[in-house]
């Protein structure tokens, strides 16, 4: 079985195979480049575990939690912020 990573570093190879720019990049990428930025709740996430309500727990619930195991966390994320004044 390929490690996660390396499902990653297979998809950029075919995609830019196929001559479509790709750049991966990890989670502190990302975090360093909205650094800038006071996120709102949950902060920088994988999009599939990012819900706009509070559920008053803090987490998930049994109607909330994503189908996907977490090591899909890895193919995006995703964020909502204000810039810093």
């Amino acid at each position: 079985m390929l490690t996660n990573h390396r499902h990653i570093d297979i998809a950029a190879e075919t995609l830019r195979a196929a001559e479509i720019d790709y750049h991966p990049r990890t989670r502190d990428d990302i975090a360093a480049a909205v650094s800038g930025y006071r996120l709102h709740t949950p902060g920088l996430n994988a999009p599939l575990r990012w819900l706009p309500e509070a559920t008053g727990t803090g987490g998930y619930t049994a109607d909330t939690e994503p189908l996907h195991p977490a090591a899909w966390d890895l193919a995006a994320y995703a964020a909502i912020g204000q810039r810093h004044q």
